[in-house]
């Protein structure tokens, strides 16, 4: 069984949890083999406008693996939230980025303002969506077409899946565990990370 493959956006001011959370979630899912070797189920890649280290929000430098350009085939696009979502504009290289994997991928992720990026690209329209509760409003009176629910963590819409601030996106990486391989597998990565999950 190969791994599903999950791009990870950074961008200068990303926010640490935003995206080293589900990170974690990804890097750790795996389900025991008849050998009782471990299965990996994902195989999680940060990706970037260029491979240059960018700043975070908490101002950890981290580099990522590959460029935009660089970037083959992902089956999930993950795109984390923080300050610097706020200031992207639907002219920058991150928003043609998503564009252009939205129409490859099996589903677009989003974590907190992320969300604004797959808005940018116009992903959410006539979608349930959640984001960060402090933006929730701004969003939804800029981008009317999309739905806002802040009652959820997150929102699973077929193609593009959100959730609410930065915690939230753990949740939405153990959802997709869930999602694409099953209880099993979502309760083996819960004791692996003993962090308690029910979708």
């Amino acid at each position: 069984m190969d791994p599903l493959t999950v791009g990870i956006m950074l961008y200068e001011n990303v926010g640490l949890l935003d995206f080293a959370g589900p990170l974690e979630v990804f890097s750790s899912a795996t389900i025991p083999s008849v050998n009782d070797r471990n299965v990996r189920l994902f195989r999680p890649i940060t990706v970037s406008k260029a491979t240059t280290p960018i700043m975070t929000s908490t101002g950890l430098r981290v580099q990522p693996e590959q460029s935009f350009d660089e970037t083959g085939d992902l089956d999930i696009l993950l795109i984390p939230g923080g300050p610097g979502a706020l200031s992207i504009s639907k002219e920058s290289d991150e928003v043609r980025f998503v564009l252009r994997m939205a129409e490859k991928v099996e589903l677009v992720a989003t974590v907190s303002t992320g969300l604004r990026l797959a808005l940018l690209a116009g992903l959410g329209s006539g979608k349930r969506v959640v984001t960060h509760h402090s933006y929730a409003h701004e969003f939804s009176e800029k981008f009317p077409e999309s739905i806002f629910d802040p009652t959820y963590r997150y929102l699973d819409e077929d193609t593009i899946v959100t959730s609410a601030g930065p915690s939230a996106g753990i949740d939405l990486a153990m959802y997709l565990v869930y999602k694409f391989y099953g209880d099993d597998a979502v309760q083996h990565t819960s004791r692996k990370l003993e962090y308690v999950f029910t979708p």
